[in-house]
């Protein structure tokens, strides 16, 4: 029988959606909540402020969620109630056929024993169910108290109306599990305690253990064959030549075709880790990504053992075109050299490097047939997010496409390389320098468009005026302009220096949401008890202070790279084929790492207003009086930072024939809110529709906070709830 996952790690049912509590009109609740609470802050000291409009407003709300929380509390008892007489119906029908002693066929003993499986996976669920809703419903309560300023109460209400419905304590189900141990015990001809350990073996989660541990030894093993078939590979391609004064004869394409193979193998390793530290500091980064919830969703040792393995095949392929390009009468100084010699003499160096190429149409093409059979659904969003970041005029952004078109920015070297192997080396320097611009040219579009709802420069046509220098820098390393040092160069550099400069800015304060901070921080630039590291960091955060140290750093570092190479471009250092690989894969390690700061500052401040980084629970440590911070919108967090806790990232799941009866359990709490919320965004003005509710961000448009008067405005809309 196939194995999941233990019942207290188990998301959602997704056929109970519906039963669970809902969160996203609480959330909008806690919304208006600190949005009144703001407007009473500013307006206190006006001469028009009416305290009792305010007191009437407050209990307005109060109101509406408890009755809210009571409706929703009774569903879920119901709900239970329900369930719990089907399970108690269940048990003593198994226990009336197990007594019975007409059980002497082997077919019927197995069609009992799955019964009881599914009845006490069935019953495992239901307690899941009810915790998950108890959990969620305490922290709804203690994030009103955290944006309540006259009451803080709400956590010792909730305490005892809990204690008033059954499901917050379903010893019950309790007790039906034991009867079933029991009978599978009498079944079976067995002691309670092995008919117990057969039952819960089920959810143990040794396999998932075993499984990990497999995956991470393998990712180990793979990082040790790749390190050693990439020093093999320089070995051959660079010292080997020089040493023996041996002179290759692979053409230009063909060692444009290898640094290729190897920036594609970097992109996915980098994403690997961009994965692993987000798993270590607890950023959701499939919430924020979109990424579809299915068994393909892997975690960050297989991306790692995938990139890996394309890293060792193109040292391979690498090392077999060198030997066949230096010819047979020249032994590669390896382990069975000869015979690696006389294999590689068989086919052109071409042709070698030319097979790595074809590996990645092979697994491209059968990736394409799963998706036509409506399999790899997150290869498919993969997809769809490049198809819009290269058509950035036709697609409203949002945060996936986003961090795309700002990842094509660190693929300079890459298209260039491209573009060169397919015109053999004779495109135009002008041409491959437009070419390599069109990534600024995406980005300026984004940011365009994310500013149509209020055409403000700031932040989005600033950002989109300093990429729009980027695509002038881009002509700089022209050769007619490059090599003659003239007027020209000089302004271009000037230009350059000034989007640097900028693009530094950008990065550090509204990126990362260090030092001054930017947008996404000014909630907490005069609430200096959730400062994370001073005036650093001000700002919640997950990641060490270290790793922001050594962000800034590298960053800054390879920002200004490009100036003594567009000065010293002639020296041979400078122009060498190992400088320029180095510099390009530097480049896509500090854009992967920008983009892991970056996630961290737009989980912890929504810094840029998506829709769905508004569902991403951004849970802090309940220890010490802590509070759970940004359940809906992020800057509206009222919670001091400590260590956050440990977020249940989605893992593959194999699913029972139990478990395909009951239901998917592919999402995570919460991800009905999600997929609801986004199915019925608009993406242009990222505003979230309901039946029952408006958006948060239209009341947050309409509001001005110097007026005491807009007081009645909100009311008003209060009214519509």
């Amino acid at each position: 029988m196939s194995q999941i996952e233990e019942p207290a790690a188990q998301p959602i049912v997704t056929e109970w959606a519906a039963q669970y509590v809902d969160t996203s009109q609480f959330e909008y609740l806690i919304t208006k909540l600190s949005e009144l609470a703001d407007i009473e802050k500013k307006n206190q000291k006006s001469s028009n402020y009416n305290s009792i409009l305010l007191g009437q407003m407050y209990n307005e709300l109060e109101n509406k969620f408890w009755t809210k929380m009571e409706k929703d509390l009774e569903k879920i008892d119901s709900f239970y109630q329900s369930e719990l007489k089907t399970g108690t119906k269940r048990v003593q029908e198994i226990k009336a056929i197990i007594n019975s002693n007409k059980l002497n066929q082997q077919q019927n003993l197995a069609i009992v024993e799955e019964n009881v499986t599914e009845t006490y996976r069935g019953l495992d669920l239901l307690i899941n169910y009810c915790q998950q809703n108890a959990l969620q419903i305490r922290k709804l309560v203690r994030h009103w108290d955290a944006n309540n300023p006259h009451t803080q109460l709400g956590s010792q209400v909730i305490k005892n109306k809990l204690a008033q419905h059954a499901f917050s304590e379903p010893d019950e189900i309790e007790g039906l599990k034991e009867k079933l141990e029991a009978a599978l015990a009498l079944l079976l001809d067995v002691n309670i305690k092995e008919a117990k350990n057969k039952l819960t073996k089920v959810y143990s989660p040794t396999s998932n253990i075993k499984k990990k541990a497999k995956m991470q030894a393998s990712c180990g093993i793979a990082i040790g064959i790749t390190a050693v078939l990439f020093l093999a590979y320089c070995q051959v391609m660079f010292e080997w030549p020089r040493t023996e004064d041996i002179k290759l004869t692979m053409t230009a394409s063909s060692t444009l075709l290898l640094r290729t193979q190897f920036t594609i193998s970097f992109l996915i390793i980098c994403y690997g880790l961009l994965v692993k530290l987000c798993e270590h500091t607890h950023i959701n980064y499939i919430y924020l990504f979109e990424i579809p919830q299915t068994d393909h969703v892997t975690g960050s040792a297989e991306i790692l053992v995938i990139g890996l393995t394309y890293w060792s095949i193109a040292s391979v392929f690498g090392i077999l075109a060198a030997a066949s390009s230096a010819g047979a009468e020249h032994l590669i100084p390896l382990p069975f050299g000869n015979y690696i010699s006389q294999l590689a003499v068989k086919l052109d160096p071409d042709f070698w490097v030319l097979l790595t190429t074809m590996l990645h149409f092979i697994v491209l093409y059968y990736s394409m047939l799963d998706i036509m059979n409506g399999q790899n659904a997150p290869l498919k969003h993969l997809m769809v997010v490049m198809y819009k970041t290269v058509t950035p005029w036709a697609h409203p952004v949002n945060i996936a496409n986003f961090y795309c078109g700002t990842l094509t920015t660190s693929l300079v070297r890459a298209i260039k390389d491209v573009t060169k192997i397919i015109t053999k080396s004779q495109a135009n320097d002008f041409f491959l320098c437009a070419l390599s611009a069109y990534p600024s040219l995406i980005r300026v579009m984004q940011c365009y468009i994310k500013s149509k709802p209020g055409r403000k420069f700031y932040p989005h046509l600033m950002n989109a005026s300093i990429n729009g220098l980027g695509i002038i820098g881009c002509f700089l390393t022209a050769g007619p302009i490059i090599n003659k040092k003239g007027p020209l160069f000089w302004i271009i550099f000037c230009v350059r220096i000034v989007e640097i400069t900028g693009k530094i800015y950008w990065d550090f304060c509204e990126d990362g949401g260090l030092f001054t901070g930017g947008t996404g921080v000014k909630e907490f630039k005069d609430k200096r008890t959730k400062w994370q590291y001073g005036h650093f960091c001000k700002r919640p955060s997950f990641v060490p202070l270290s790793w922001l140290v050594i962000h800034v750093v590298h960053n800054l570092i390879s920002r200004l790279l490009w100036i003594p190479d567009v000065i010293w471009n002639k020296s041979p250092v400078l122009t060498d084929y190992i400088y320029v690989s180095t510099m390009a894969l530097n480049e896509i390690l500090r854009r992967y790492f920008w983009a892991f700061v970056r996630l961290d500052n737009q989980q912890a401040t929504n810094c840029e207003n998506y829709l769905a980084t508004r569902y991403v629970p951004i849970l802090l440590d309940d220890q010490s009086g802590k509070k759970v911070v940004g359940m809906t919108e992020n800057t509206n967090a009222n919670a001091e930072m400590a260590q956050p806790e440990r977020l249940s990232f989605v893992r593959p799941q194999t699913a029972s024939t139990v478990m395909q009866r009951i239901g998917s359990t592919n999402a995570t709490i919460g991800q009905d809110i999600f997929e609801d919320a986004k199915a019925a965004a608009d993406e242009d003005s990222g505003q979230l529709h309901n039946n029952e509710f408006n958006s948060p961000s239209k009341l947050m448009q309409s509001i001005d906070y110097q007026k005491v008067e807009d007081l009645e405005n909100l009311s008003d809309l209060l009214d519509d709830l």
